[in-house]
């Protein structure tokens, strides 16, 4: 299969008509090429004499209107969930919600999968990125934070949807009569957030484990009444923050361990109800230091902002981008911008714009998945 260099000089000497592994490579080939979407239009403008192109190139897109066998077909070799995201991710970053669900979007997947269920899961974990999961059962589909890549966001994100309506009480309106929250968090941190996350909920339990969980489920079944379950667990973020040293092998266990967990959820749940649906996604990614630190470009904010963004507009001299989010206007850095380096004790960081930070899993588990 073509490459984008070998499609773009294809396209010099003629029209192509591309097929891609992914639509996000279409803001790809877009650098290069026109890209039409529509046959007609094409030909429409190739047959005008007074219209001129503003590029060398032109390139027919695959669609369902053919522009006949008068242009070759190309499939395009080119993977753009991948760390080549991290070249367009900011400037074409409102463009990407066209060609992949966003984490504000989550809500609605679920609420779309939602039949006759007993019991659903909702079971977001803080630190999850989608290339953390990537060729495991847990890989699903990659959705694109919304706003910074940090844990108040992206909770919110997935809990309130684009309506700014907590999923609970969607759920409560189709019935879901009994609901159970568990979180990690301690009144310590994040208790606001946690305030926000399991707003409606009358009781939450503290958990330290998913091992509670487990018991608590065992112990207090699920009755007749449908029911939802939302948890918040600590997978990957603790790792990039706490000051160990983390090898392969401990990312490792920590993605097997989420997996096994999740697979005994899924057995106790078959015990108990006739249908039920487990959704897991994630917060945010986590820039890993060994990935980021040989790429990283330090530009000072002389102490107004983190690593990777700032909680308010400020001046910056790197790559970054003003975006909204929850009554806030955050500074978020490109790839592969940072206002410090890495302290000695951290393997990670997260709240900048990189396939890394940015892309979260969306994966479905259960008696239809």
């Amino acid at each position: 299969m073509p490459t984008i260099d070998e499609v773009v000089a294809e396209a010099k000497l003629h029209p192509v008509e591309v097929d891609v592994p992914h639509t996000l490579s279409y803001l790809f080939l877009e650098d290069y090429v026109n890209v039409f979407h529509d046959g007609d239009v094409l030909e429409s403008y190739l047959n005008n004499p007074s219209y001129e192109f503003n590029k060398n190139v032109v390139l027919k897109t695959q669609s369902d209107v053919g522009v006949g066998s008068q242009y070759p077909k190309l499939k395009l070799d080119h993977s753009p969930i991948s760390p080549l995201l991290n070249n367009i991710i900011a400037e074409k970053y409102d463009r990407l919600s066209d060609h992949l669900i966003t984490q504000r979007d989550i809500k609605s997947q679920i609420l779309q999968r939602v039949t006759d269920e007993t019991v659903v899961v909702l079971l977001i974990a803080d630190g999850l990125g989608y290339d953390d999961v990537l060729g495991t059962q847990l890989e699903g589909e990659p959705c694109l934070v919304n706003g910074p890549t940090i844990t108040p966001v992206g909770y919110q994100n997935v809990v309130y949807g684009r309506d700014n309506t907590p999923i609970i009480d969607e759920l409560i309106n189709r019935g879901f009569v009994q609901v159970r929250g568990y979180s990690y968090w301690d009144e310590s941190t994040y208790n606001d957030l946690n305030s926000k996350v399991f707003e409606n909920f009358h009781e939450v339990n503290r958990v330290r484990t998913t091992e509670e969980i487990l018991e608590d489920l065992q112990k207090n079944p699920i009755g007749d009444d449908r029911t939802y379950i939302q948890i918040s667990r600590q997978v990957l973020d603790r790792q990039a923050h706490d000051g160990k040293e983390i090898r392969t092998s401990d990312h490792e266990h920590e993605i097997s361990k989420l997996n096994k967990d999740i697979g005994q959820l899924n057995e106790i749940l078959e015990e108990q109800v006739d249908s039920h649906l487990i959704v897991v996604t994630g917060d945010h990614g986590i820039l890993w230091r060994k990935d980021f630190e040989q790429d990283m470009q330090i530009v000072s904010t002389n102490g107004k902002s983190s690593m990777r963004y700032a909680g308010q507009q400020i001046g910056f001299d790197g790559g970054a981008k003003l975006i909204d989010a929850f009554d806030s206007t955050y500074t978020v850095f490109d790839y592969p911008y940072a206002a410090s380096s890495f302290d000695a004790d951290e393997a990670g960081t997260h709240g900048g714009l990189s396939y890394y930070e940015s892309l979260v899993p969306l994966h479905f588990r259960g008696s239809r998945w």
